[in-house]
């Protein structure tokens, strides 16, 4: 089957799900710390990582570094100590598209009453952070159904980056169901708790290992999410592309790409809302997902759920195809024509 695209999408308001996370939105407004008693060591802290910013004007002189904190806030802030500084693209990023001077954490343990720990410096892996770390932004309207389970050991994390060019900016994130990561104008879905535990181990940056099929290759969404995905089903710059269908992985041709590319493409896409939170016995239905690969950074995965009114999601987005749309898809996956 041969479907052609009309390239046209529609965004209207999602609707309201029961026991739903409701986002604020890609730019979170930042609060003012308010922690009883503790202004001076706040503004402390704050005075400790503030900038040299640039003095020369002609592009020759070496610019100063951002300093790194050598101390971490003593109670958790409800946000990141300060918003992005000298970073014009904080509200669109999470962090800058370049390789970090220094990475500091500061560890928060969440569940239980504990001191801070920190702050442990990163010595490695930090010029693969501008492509780990870009991240999609959280829409207006998407929804989450968190889990009532709590994680334990549950932490929190503040993650200072500093750069050559004088920019600097404070991360903040969790483990569990319901994480976000956010620098104060910036927000994503994806949380990066995971992640953090193994690098603050290792103090080196490291990305949680995936459960993957005996092709090497990973049919759950467990370490998915990136940028471009808040506005595409499938974001351009894919190396490859495969189906999983009952979590057995398939590579798709060049040719069932592009009929999944223009499948895609009839579709209108929503903010994604998790509208299913208690799908059918596994029996009932065969999983599918599609996945897709790049040179670098986190995978995109589109998970397809036959029992939720065919919603087709990648956890920023989400569609709902019928018909000759849906049954492409299916055929894709299966690898028919």
């Amino acid at each position: 089957m041969s479907l052609q695209p009309d390239r046209s999408h529609r965004f209207p308001a999602a609707p309201g799900v029961l026991e739903a996370v409701r986002s604020e939105g890609g730019r979170r407004r930042r609060t003012r710390l308010a922690i009883g008693g503790s202004a001076i060591s706040v503004a402390a802290v704050v005075l400790a990582v503030s900038l040299l910013l640039p003095s020369s004007t002609d592009g020759t002189a070496p610019l100063p570094v951002a300093t790194a904190p050598t101390s971490c806030p003593a109670e958790l802030p409800t946000d990141v100590p300060e918003g992005p500084v000298g970073y014009d693209d904080g509200g669109e990023r999470l962090v800058p598209d370049a390789t970090p001077q220094t990475m500091t954490l500061c560890r928060y343990r969440t569940d239980e009453d504990a001191p801070v720990e920190g702050p442990r410096q990163v010595g490695s892996g930090l010029d693969r952070i501008a492509a780990d770390l870009a991240l999609p932004q959280e829409l207006e309207g998407s929804q989450r159904i968190c889990p009532a389970v709590l994680e334990i050991p549950s932490f929190s994390y503040l993650v200072r980056l500093t750069y050559a060019d004088g920019k600097a900016v404070w991360v903040q994130s969790e483990t569990g169901g319901c994480a976000t990561t956010r620098n104060g104008d910036f927000t994503s879905s994806v949380g990066i708790g995971g992640d953090l535990n193994l690098t603050w181990s290792a103090e080196s940056w490291s990305r949680q290992p995936q459960p993957r099929t005996s092709d090497e290759r990973n049919c759950y969404a467990y370490d998915s999410g990136r940028a471009g995905q808040e506005r595409q089903l499938l974001p351009e710059g894919y190396v490859d592309v495969g189906a999983c269908v009952d979590n057995a992985f398939r590579a798709l041709s060049a040719e069932e790409t592009r009929r999944l590319v223009d499948a895609l493409d009839l579709l209108g896409r929503d903010p994604y809302t998790n509208g299913c939170s208690d799908p059918p016995p596994s029996d009932e239905f065969t999983p599918v997902t599609f996945v897709a690969r790049y040179p670098e950074g986190r995978d995109v995965h589109l998970e397809l759920a036959p029992f939720c009114d065919n919603q087709l999601a990648n956890g920023s987005l989400e569609a709902h195809p019928h018909g000759d749309v849906l049954q492409e898809l299916l055929d894709i996956a299966e690898g028919t024509t």
